[in-house]
């Protein structure tokens, strides 16, 4: 790689600020993201990205195909969905990075894994920001009825533009507190649903809707997998976060048992509630659940939780995405001015007003062509399952080769010496077709989708590298501090 060519000074606060012309790429991630993020802040980005209102649904999605023993199945999901965060912990304390998957990839196989690990989780970002967008309105629309849905979505989403606009740490902090109300309730109206709770709902307990059971348990793992899904994305801030030891696996694990314990406490709660017959794919079960409890009041609450739930979820799209659309800059698949980061809160400002734009297209499709919007959930799914791909991969490579470990040491690893470490990622590729198996029998995503997502990729990296983007090795043209 070539180094600095030139950095200029000139006037300014403590004798003056660099002026960075031509940089190479690990300069640039030196140069540019601060670090401030704590464990808990990393954890609680990973939740926010995973809780939005689809977990107050989990039951009328799988109810109908499990019966009570969704329970057991959630956890199946839990302990395979692991398997896959694990395995990007240990590549991040040794390959820190805004976007994880693709510098994993970049630096174990090749650019175009990197390239596929980078724009997958871009594409899962700022889709999830669209997908987001218009239920904060209608979630709120009961508390403003004298606004539009499509206005009052709009600013929500602006309040969290500004939000993450302030900086990694206002994120940060913002999601803690958003995930202690959003749990706090959880948890009280669970421990309420159990005052009432009656054993006899959970009888079938391997009950089903029809068809055989076994089928239907291949058609609902994907889903509960899906519910699970995002913790991963934490990593778009182990270029901000503070240094300590073993810091991935602990923020790993704290969000991971905060999400399983949440998920169980709420299907044993709400199924102990009120027989399975009660939930439906007509309403949300937390909905059911609250009208049951408090009336007309009940509503009120599901809605205000919701809306939560939402919030604190787009917050965390807007702010992973900012960070992986940045990276791509660097990389050079998106012109050299979205690398600028604001010299005042230390973020990619204009990644991140990008990524709120694309987000906002997406989110208007909703009003104008509904199918289009249900086709932009599955292509964030297919995309996600192409970035764990990339994540197992490189695990494996980086364990094959002990010249990357010394290179990229890290201070924690999955257990098995070398090559015997890879078991975890081998499971999480079993994990991967497991999931896209059971969408596709299913028929929950349409066959189309994996071929289209992969002309995407290979088009761009193609359109990329002819116009010179996306070198291994190289100069990164980055315009740095207004």
């Amino acid at each position: 790689m070539r180094r600095c060519s030139w950095i200029r000074r000139r006037g300014g606060i403590g004798g003056g600020r660099d002026v960075i012309g031509a940089l190479g790429e690990e300069e640039v991630q030196q140069l540019s993201l601060k670090k401030v993020l704590k464990i808990r802040h990393v954890a609680a980005i990973a939740l926010g990205f995973t809780v939005a209102d689809g977990i107050l649904l989990v039951l009328s999605q799988l109810l109908p195909m499990l019966g009570p023993s969704v329970i057991i199945v959630t956890i199946i999901a839990g302990l395979a969905y692991s398997l896959i965060l694990f395995t990007g912990a240990e590549l991040a304390g040794a390959m820190p990075a805004a976007d994880f998957a693709g510098e994993w990839g970049k630096r174990t196989i090749g650019g175009f894994f990197g390239f596929i690990g980078t724009l997958s989780y871009a594409m899962v970002a700022i889709t999830a920001i669209g997908l987001l967008w218009f239920p904060m309105g209608t979630y709120l629309h009961q508390f403003f009825p004298f606004l539009s849905v499509p206005v009052i979505g709009t600013i929500c989403f602006l309040i969290a533009l500004v939000l993450v606009y302030q900086g990694a740490l206002a994120s940060g902090e913002a999601e803690v507190i958003l995930n202690l109300i959003f749990f706090g309730v959880i948890f009280v109206m669970s421990l309420v649903m159990l005052t009432r709770f009656n054993a006899n709902n959970f009888q079938p307990f391997f009950g089903s809707a029809g068809g055989g059971y076994m089928s239907n348990a291949v058609k609902a793992f994907p889903f509960a997998v899906y519910i699970l899904f995002g913790p991963e994305t934490m990593f778009a801030g182990s270029e901000e976060h503070v240094t300590g030891p073993r810091f991935w696996p602990k923020a790993m694990a704290v969000a991971m048992l905060i999400a399983m314990v949440c998920f169980i406490l709420m299907e044993i709660s709400l199924l102990g509630l009120l027989p399975t017959s009660a939930y439906t794919l007509a309403e949300a079960d937390y909905a059911t659940a609250a009208k049951f409890i408090l009336g007309s009041v009940g509503e009120g609450l599901f809605n205000a939780l919701a809306f939560v739930a939402v919030f604190h979820a787009i917050v965390a799209a807007l702010y992973i995405s900012s960070r992986v659309v940045y990276k791509m800059a660097v990389r050079r698949f998106l012109p050299g001015l979205f690398t600028h980061i604001s010299k005042r809160s230390r973020i990619p400002d204009r990644a991140l007003l990008l990524a709120a734009l694309l987000g906002a297209a997406i989110g208007s499709t909703y009003y104008l062509k509904p199918d289009f919007y249900l086709q932009a959930a599955a292509i964030l799914t297919i995309a996600g399952l192409f970035g764990w791909f990339v994540i197992c991969i490189s695990h494996i490579a980086y364990r094959a080769k002990p010249a990357l470990q010394a290179k990229y040491p890290t201070d924690w690893m999955v257990p098995g010496k070398g090559l015997a470490g890879i078991w975890i990622s081998v499971v999480g590729l079993v994990v991967i077709a497991l999931t896209l198996f059971g969408f596709l029998y299913g028929q929950a995503l349409p066959w189309w989708i994996t071929p289209l997502w992969i002309v995407i990729i290979v088009a761009w990296y193609l359109v990329a590298r002819a116009v010179g983007g996306g070198r291994e090795e190289g100069v990164v043209a980055a315009e740095k501090t207004a």
